[in-house]
């Protein structure tokens, strides 16, 4: 029996393409598959992957060779909270972190918020769900 090659890269990681330029992909499926010749077997991995910031129509498949890791899956944002500000001065400052986000990261960190929001409660957690539902109804005109 030929054993199955174990993914390199996970679902949700960043990763640039041999021959794509600097284009961040994200992954979003992998399949694996055994080759048979007459006198040989050959495994490969082929990986789904997505530009970050474009949609699934322009989906590219990829191979793990070819393939190098770009980036932490999840990006990191810093808050700034001045110590003697207001909270709108507060809100203000959070918000400029989000400007460069899109509306799928905002989205997915809104969820991830709520849900501490829900499950632990706490001013902070409440302070970057309003944030980040400012920063959706900015962009959508909404006020």
């Amino acid at each position: 029996m030929v054993p199955m090659p174990s993914p390199k890269f996970k679902i949700g990681d960043n990763v640039t393409v041999k021959g794509f330029g600097s284009t961040v992909y994200r992954v979003v499926g992998c399949m694996s598959s055994i080759f048979f010749g007459e006198n040989e077997c050959m495994t490969e991995v082929e990986y789904d992957l997505v530009p970050q910031n474009g949609t699934t129509s322009d989906m590219v498949f990829a191979c793990e060779e070819d393939m190098t890791l770009a980036a932490a899956p999840f990006p990191f944002i810093v808050f700034t909270f001045a110590p003697d500000a207001t909270h709108d001065e507060d809100a203000r400052n959070v918000r400029r972190d989000y400007e460069n986000m899109t509306v799928d990261a905002l989205l997915d960190m809104y969820a991830d918020y709520a849900l501490l929001d829900r499950t632990f409660g706490g001013r902070v957690y409440k302070r970057r769900v309003d944030a980040i539902l400012t920063e959706l109804r900015k962009r959508k005109g909404v006020r």
